[in-house]
């Protein structure tokens, strides 16, 4: 009986191996360095933003010392947009980056120093707030 327990638990074990060999086939990279379009020198401490153009799910990361940043294990692939910000920069946007199976992209935005007319720059963003409904806890997913 003992014997039979632990072919089985060998059994389960490597069929769950084999789906993580799998399904880490299917994931992206994205990578890249930062530098200044005026100097070409690296710029550290700048905030990347990764977002799923279908999804709307973001992930963020800093450029390290050498201006360099990279997400890993980026799934699924499809379109994605990539945003850099850096305070005194302009931000930069770069949209339509198609990630295909497995694919490694390397995405190099040039950012310019951003011309700023006083001390304090103000963003005003319009819009209406969400409604809640406070009375029915059900949820629900909308695509």
């Amino acid at each position: 009986m003992i014997a039979r327990c632990r072919w089985l638990l060998l059994v389960v074990c490597l069929v769950a191996g084999m789906f993580a060999v799998l399904r880490a086939a299917d994931v992206c990279t994205v990578t890249g360095e930062i530098v200044d379009k005026a100097t070409s020198a690296t710029l550290a401490d700048v905030n990347v933003i990764l977002t799923n153009m279908r999804t709307g799910v973001s992930r963020g990361a800093l450029s390290d010392a050498n201006g360099r940043y990279v997400f890993m294990m980026v799934y699924p692939p499809g379109q994605y947009k990539l945003t850099f910000s850096l305070q005194g920069y302009v931000t930069v946007e770069q949209t339509d980056i198609w990630l295909a199976i497995n694919d490694t992209k390397v995405v190099i935005p040039p950012l310019a120093l951003e011309k700023v007319a006083g001390p304090a720059t103000t963003l005003t963003v319009e819009g209406r707030a969400a409604v809640v409904n406070s009375s029915d806890a059900t949820q629900k997913l909308t695509m």
